[in-house]
């Protein structure tokens, strides 16, 4: 039995300031991105640490496009 089977994922979600000055902003990107991994998350297999760090196109994307960037995003790493 591999050492870190047993392990959930662990994802973080990081808005610099650069991304968005406001913390309203920062908050809301920080939050799409947790509501766009919650139902991703019991299909990772693997024990992994995620970071995902936004950029200033974040502010101005939907929920909808952040959801499917984090899942391509996903699908192309391979944990998914």
């Amino acid at each position: 039995m591999p050492l870190f089977a047993d392990k959930p994922p662990k994802v973080a979600c990081v808005v610099s300031k650069k991304a968005a000055r406001k913390a309203v902003d920062r908050n809301r990107i920080k939050r799409h991105c947790r509501e766009a991994l919650r139902p991703l998350m019991p299909h990772i297999r693997q024990p992994v640490a995620l970071a995902f760090y936004a950029n200033s196109a974040s502010s101005k994307a939907t929920f909808e496009e952040l959801s499917r960037d984090i899942a391509n995003l996903l699908q192309i790493a391979g944990v998914r």
